[in-house]
C-alpha cells in the first residue's frame, strides 16, 4: 500500500479504457479475458476490463497522453473503475518463463474514495494484520464514510493473502452481501466481478489499486509515476524470488542505524514491522519490512515523498542539505538498484525510467 500524499489520473484515461473494453473483446491477446468478462458491468460500481496484457511503459503513456480533464464522480456517486493485465516488466529468464502463469493487473479506480472502499478491509487485514468486521466500532456505514477521507493512495494485494482473507472471513463477507450501505455493495461487487475471477483463472497473481488524478499535466503525470511505480516494485518483488533474496541480504548488510531507521519511517508510516512490545517480529512483518523498504527505496517519488524521505523539514530550500535529512535514499537507492539490473530481476533501461534519479529527483549526493 502507498501511504502518502499524492495526486491522481485523469478520467479521460478511463474513457479510453472503458471504449476499448467495450469494443475489442474479439481482440484479446492474453488470459485477461477470462479474468473477468472483457467490457463493462454495470451496478453500484462499473467495472471494465481492458482485455490484453499490456507493457507497463504502453499502458502508462496511453494514460498521460489523455491527461485532458479532472476525475469526476463525487465520493461513491459514479463508482468506475478499469483494470487491465500488465506484461511482466522484469529481465529475469526464469521469471519470464513462468509469466504466462503469474498475473499482474492494475485497477484504475476514478477516485480516492472508491478504490480505498473496494480494497483498504483488504489491505488492512493483510498489513496491519486487523479484522475490520470483528471491531464492533465498524457498522457498514461507519466504515464506508471512513473511506471517503482515507489517505492510502495505493494499494498491492497478493493472491494468497486474497484467498486467505476469503477463507478466515467468510461469515462476515456472507454478512456483508445484503448490505444496503452504497459504499459495501461497491465492495461486494468489485469482489465478486474481478477478484474473485481472477483468482480463479490467475491462483498466482498481485492486484495493484490506484485511483485517477484530480488534475493533469506534468505534475499529475510525476505524482503517477510515483505512485505506480512504487506499487510496480512490489509486483516484481512478489514474482522474483532472487529480488527476494537480493533485497533481504542488501537490507541486512546496512548498518544497525540505518536498519534501525527503515523500521522506524515505515512504522510511522502505518506499516506493522515491528512488534510495540520489542518481541521478534513474524515471518509476514519482516516480508512486509522488506517488500516495503525496497518499494520505497526504488520507486521514481524515493527522493520526495516516500517513507524514506517525507519527514523533510519543510523550511529546507537548499537541496543539498536534504542529503542530511535522507540518508536511507541516498546511501541504498543506487547501489540496490545496481545490483538488482546485475541479477537481470529488472531491466536497465526500465530501471532508469522507473527507479529514481538522484540528482534529478531531488536528492543531492
Amino acid at each position: 500500500m502507498t501511504k502518502r500524499t499524492t495526486i491522481f489520473l485523469s478520467v479521460s484515461w478511463l474513457s479510453l479504457v472503458i471504449g476499448a473494453a467495450a469494443c475489442s473483446t474479439a481482440q484479446d491477446k492474453s488470459e485477461i479475458a477470462s479474468t473477468s468478462a472483457a467490457g463493462c458491468s454495470s451496478g453500484s460500481i462499473e467495472v471494465c476490463v481492458l482485455p490484453g496484457a499490456y507493457e507497463l511503459d504502453t499502458a502508462i503513456d496511453s494514460v498521460l497522453s489523455n491527461l485532458k480533464q479532472k476525475a469526476k464522480g463525487d465520493g461513491f456517486n459514479g463508482a468506475r473503475v478499469a483494470c487491465t493485465e500488465v506484461s511482466y516488466p522484469g529481465a529475469e529468464p526464469k521469471v519470464l518463463a513462468e509469466a504466462a502463469e503469474r498475473g499482474t493487473f492494475i485497477c484504475l479506480f476514478n477516485n480516492t474514495a472508491t478504490m480505498n472502499m473496494a480494497l483498504n478491509r483488504l489491505s488492512t487485514f493483510i498489513e496491519d494484520f486487523e479484522t475490520v468486521d470483528a471491531d464492533a466500532k465498524y457498522s457498514d456505514e461507519v466504515w464506508a464514510e471512513e473511506q471517503k477521507s482515507n489517505g492510502s493512495l495505493g494499494h498491492n494485494l497478493e493472491s494468497q493473502d486474497l484467498s486467505r482473507y476469503l477463507k478466515e472471513t467468510k461469515p462476515f463477507i456472507e454478512k456483508r452481501s445484503q448490505s444496503q450501505v452504497l459504499g459495501i455493495q461497491i465492495e461486494n461487487e468489485f469482489s465478486k466481478k474481478f477478484i474473485l475471477p481472477m483468482l480463479q483463472n490467475k491462483p498466482k497473481s498481485i492486484l495493484l489499486g490506484v485511483p485517477l488524478p484530480e488534475t493533469s499535466g506534468e505534475e499529475a503525470a510525476a505524482e503517477l509515476k510515483a505512485v505506480l511505480g512504487h506499487e510496480i516494485f512490489h509486483s516484481l518483488y512478489f514474482h522474483s524470488d532472487v529480488m527476494q533474496q537480493v533485497v533481504k541480504s542488501y537490507v541486512d548488510a546496512a548498518s544497525a542505524a540505518d536498519i534501525s531507521l527503515m523500521k522506524k519511517r515505515l512504522s510511522q508510516k502505518g506499516y506493522a514491522v515491528e512488534n510495540e512490545d520489542g518481541s521478534p517480529a513474524s515471518a509476514k512483518q519482516s516480508y512486509m519490512f522488506y517488500n516495503e523498504t525496497a518499494a520505497y527505496l526504488l520507486e521514481s517519488g524515493a527522493c520526495t515523498d516516500g517513507a524514506f524521505m517525507s519527514y523533510v523539514d519543510e523550511s529546507v530550500e537548499d537541496l543539498k542539505e536534504i542529503s542530511k535529512t535522507a540518508p536511507l535514499v541516498v546511501k541504498h537507492a543506487a547501489k540496490l538498484r545496481e545490483i538488482l539490473v546485475s541479477k537481470q530481476v529488472i531491466d536497465p533501461q526500465w530501471a532508469k525510467k522507473w527507479s529514481p534519479d538522484l540528482i534529478k529527483d531531488g536528492c543531492h549526493l
